[in-house]
């Protein structure tokens, strides 16, 4: 009989699996908005070939973090909106413009277009209108004498016993607004007194 030489069983060292670490931005509390790169464990890759897992280099996370930002930003952006639209205030005529306001502040300014048409309607001789045409213009107003008798002397502003465009302005102006309600100053506003003649009233005492 011959001797047969039992089978010797292989074995293979199982290989130590390697564990492996990736890089994952975690959001730091104390400073939003900024990440920090901690060391992450992942299990291993299953049984079967599947492909590992590719870490994330740092330009991905920053490119991640400044998209997050950006999100943020257009979030707030749209919040701001929807808040704006909500408030019951505003006025719901979205064609509505506010008026320009006026760069030289006279309150005159309104009103001048009408005003000056008015004064070339009275005839004025070299740029002023006499005492009498000025007054056939205010007495269409209806106000009382003593009304007009202030008109006129705050409106001569540089006393020549005449009245040129912007203090005819001026003097209809004032007649306005008594026949609105309000009285006459005893001296005229400085927002009243027209950008050519307030070098009048720059007297430094």
């Amino acid at each position: 009989a011959t001797a047969t030489a039992a089978p010797v069983q292989q074995y293979q060292q199982p290989q130590q699996q390697q564990q492996q670490f990736t890089a994952t931005a975690a959001p730091v509390p104390a400073a939003p908005g900024n990440f920090t790169v901690t060391a992450t464990e992942v299990p291993p890759p299953a049984p079967g070939g599947q492909t590992a897992y590719a870490a994330p280099t740092a330009q991905q996370v920053n490119a991640s973090t400044a998209q997050m930002a950006s999100a943020v930003v257009m979030d707030d952006k749209v919040q701001g909106a929807a808040a704006a639209e909500s408030n019951p205030f505003l006025d719901n005529d979205s064609t509505a413009a506010a008026a320009p306001a006026d760069a030289s502040g006279w309150s005159v300014t309104p009103y001048k277009d009408e005003f000056e048409t008015f004064f070339w309607n009275q005839g004025p001789e070299r740029g002023k209108l006499s005492p009498a045409k000025v007054k056939d213009a205010l007495m269409t107003t209806g106000l009382p004498k003593e009304v007009l008798r202030s008109v006129w002397e705050l409106s001569d502003l540089d006393k020549d016993g005449m009245l040129d465009m912007d203090e005819f302005s001026v003097a209809m102006y004032l007649c306005r607004q008594s026949q609105s309600g309000f009285p006459i100053p005893a001296a005229l506003p400085a927002d009243v007194v027209p950008p050519s003649k307030r070098y009048l009233a720059s007297n430094p005492f």
